[in-house]
């Protein structure tokens, strides 16, 4: 028991010194204005995107069509469903507020809808404050990083030096890196590709946009 608990103990220390480390490489950007883009995924002049969707969750697998929609300035639906039309899930964002229109069974645990809220509110940027932004650069590089601090968590906005955007979202707490977001644009601008991956739980989420005819 001594031995356990001892191992818990080091594993825990090493994950922190490591969280210490990550969080070191970054310095404050002096003479910076804070500029908060419009969220990654839907840009002001598209109203609806839609993804081809794989899910991976503790051994299950899902794929379908994933469809973000702006239904004005301050409200967004997230809709996960068959290609054969069964709907997975049906998610409204509105500023802090968040429904749940529609959830197949499969889907109801709360643990897990918790989890598709905070990715998804990561992705579209609906809980950010912008009192607790701060503009950061690695130490050894100039990208500009945007940097949220939200209770004892850390959400950092990598981007792209020469278009402006986002290419790279990580979720940490002060000790681990929880999760990792991939964004890559095409050639209108538009998110091409956006893959989630958790760092401690099973769920791998992958999402490739549907060209317009």
């Amino acid at each position: 028991m001594k031995n356990l608990l001892l191992s818990s103990l080091l594993l825990f220390i090493v994950l922190c010194s490591c969280s210490i480390a990550h969080h070191h490489r970054f310095h404050i950007a002096e003479g910076e204005a804070i500029t908060i883009k419009p969220h990654p995924i839907i840009q002001n002049d598209t109203s609806a995107l839609l993804y081809k969707a794989g899910i991976r969750f503790y051994g299950k697998y899902f794929s379908g069509l994933f469809l973000f929609k702006k239904m004005n300035d301050t409200t967004q639906r997230v809709v996960f469903s068959s290609e054969t039309g069964i709907t997975f899930f049906d998610f409204e964002f509105s500023g802090e507020q968040f429904n749940i229109r529609q959830c197949f069974e499969k889907f109801r645990s709360k643990a897990l809808i918790n989890t598709f809220r905070k990715d998804l509110s990561m992705i579209l940027m609906t809980v950010i404050h912008p009192a607790h932004a701060e503009l950061v650069k690695y130490k050894k590089e100039d990208q500009l990083i945007l940097r949220i601090k939200e209770e004892n968590e850390y959400f950092y906005y990598y981007t792209d030096n020469h278009s402006g955007y986002y290419t790279r979202i990580e979720n940490t707490s002060k000790c681990i890196k929880k999760v990792i977001v991939l964004l890559d644009k095409n050639a209108s601008g538009l998110t091409s590709h956006i893959i989630i991956r958790h760092k401690d739980i099973n769920l791998y989420i992958d999402l490739q946009l549907i060209p317009r005819i």
